[in-house]
């Protein structure tokens, strides 16, 4: 019976899950948070380490040497939606890395990539979600968990393990619903948006207090949630979030839960990560007090015993399908047939016959080395056929990344819709808010203009609808196309 520890931690606390068993029969043992936070030690002693505190609780609760489960939040990698020409899964791997090498800002070719395919029809164009994190990132995790007494089999990406539980629990209702996850942790959250049943974006927000507790932290979340709607809907071609999902259940998430649904008009469900799930000794009888907080290391823990395929897994990343593998093995395998045949016929054939089978084998191995040269060809074509296809374009994600450090603070302005479409000059950006004055609409649109953009000043009217903001405002902004 297959047995493994789920572990995340971060500045302020460890949080810990122990669970055993097999398909269909998952067993959760333990779950339980370690403080992190600094503590005065004793005079002229050092401060216990993450990993020295974790090997701490580990031994007190008489917890083993055992395979360790690391969830990675999302502001420890680099993530972005990549677009490549149409190819079928087994070329992905190795399209993505090309790819990710000239999109992401700071990867270097020894840097851990993996990715989640969104579509699958490989005759049209295609779409993933790829995340990459550093070597150094990867050698202090497993540093962590030496030092605990522990080894890290798998890193994975944490909001893709908390949705992989809650999409066990609560499968979509019809095909191509969108919901938006919302997972309160310690300092931050993450907001998961959902096609189905696959993760298609991601954020992760930090928060200065928790929304449980203070209205300005809840204020703070639902401009953060209205962004991540904002932005999913421009990557989903319109369509819009659904419904929202708060992990927990106490009555302060309930009344997290009311205040969201009113906003924004949706339906809003609260989930607890540990229903329906089989638990045993102490944690049958109690759930630790913050169980919301255990989602992802839950859910990681139930697709490694289910046997299934993590969504992003940064150990263990996708690469060429076996069939390329499987190819190579029978080709070496036939190649030592004919070393064999050819070494028995040395001593049973005369020199010109030894000769004939070494022209033989030449020719074939000059075959082989012809078939590599025309992959070789291959590969070249493919990247220039990408270079072709992102020409034709405007980069829609750098022009949101572009707009999201130059828009001004949510305090002065609100975007409550945003259009994205080519156009004769190039491509067009369509804005429509509300702002808190007329100077902080004027500054906004002098801070857009630059060498490759251009603004258009739309209607400006005073409209008092929404709560601390007196205008509403609707501006174009146009994006030059790329020098050739």
């Amino acid at each position: 019976m297959a047995h493994f520890l789920a572990i995340e931690w971060n500045d302020l606390e460890a949080r810990l899950v122990v669970a055993s068993g097999r398909p269909g029969q998952i067993v959760f043992e333990q779950a339980f948070s370690v403080s992190l936070k600094d503590s005065q030690p004793p005079e002229g002693a050092a401060a216990a380490s993450a990993g020295a505190r974790i090997a701490a609780a580990l031994a007190t609760r008489q917890i083993g040497r055992l395979p360790a489960l690391v969830t990675l939040g999302r502001g420890n990698i680099e993530l972005r939606q990549l677009s490549m020409p149409p190819a079928p899964d087994e070329e992905l791997p190795d399209l993505v890395r090309f790819q990710a090498m000239r999109e992401f800002a700071s990867m270097q070719d020894d840097w851990p990539l993996d990715f989640i395919p969104l579509g699958t029809n490989p005759e049209e164009p295609r779409t993933v979600l790829a995340a990459a994190v550093a070597p150094g990132q990867i050698g202090e995790i497993q540093a962590t968990c030496h030092e605990a007494g522990v080894k890290a089999q798998r890193i994975l990406l944490r909001p893709c393990a908390a949705a992989a539980l809650y999409c066990r629990a609560r499968p979509a209702g019809s095909p191509g619903q969108i919901r938006l996850l919302i997972d309160l942790l310690s300092g931050e959250a993450d907001l998961t948006v959902l096609e189905d049943q696959t993760v298609v974006f991601l954020r992760s927000a930090r928060m200065p207090g928790s929304p449980l507790e203070s209205v300005e932290a809840a204020d703070l979340l639902s401009s953060e949630i209205r962004r991540t709607m904002a932005a999913a809907q421009n990557l989903l071609g319109g369509r819009r979030a659904q419904s929202l999902l708060l992990f927990g259940t106490t009555l302060k998430h309930n009344g997290l839960r009311d205040a969201l649904q009113k906003e924004f008009d949706l339906p809003v469900e609260t989930f607890d990560p540990f229903d329906g799930l089989k638990l045993k000794g102490e944690l049958r009888r109690s759930v630790p007090p913050d169980s919301d907080r255990f989602a992802p290391l839950l859910g990681a823990l139930q697709v490694e015993l289910q046997r299934e395929k993590h969504a992003i897994d940064f150990l263990h990343p996708r690469r060429r399908t076996e069939k390329t593998t499987k190819q190579n093995l029978a080709a070496g395998i036939g190649l030592a047939a004919v070393v064999l045949l050819l070494g028995f016929l040395l001593f049973n054939v005369y020199q010109k016959r030894t000769l004939q089978g070494d022209v033989r084998r030449l020719s074939s191995e000059l075959a082989q080395l012809k078939k590599q040269l025309g992959k070789v060809n291959e590969t070249e074509g493919r990247a220039s056929g990408i270079d072709e296809w992102l020409a034709e374009d405007i980069r829609w994600l750098e022009q949101l990344r572009w707009l999201s450090e130059k828009a001004p603070p949510a305090e002065d302005v609100v975007f409550t819709n945003m259009t994205l479409a080519p156009s004769s000059r190039g491509g067009e950006i369509s804005l429509k808010g509300f702002a808190r004055n007329l100077e902080t609409i004027a500054a906004m649109e002098q801070n857009l203009r630059d060498d490759t953009h251009q603004v258009k000043s739309g209607n400006t009217s005073g409209d008092s609808s929404m709560k601390n903001y007196a205008y509403r405002f609707d501006s174009s902004v146009f994006v030059a196309r790329e020098a050739e």
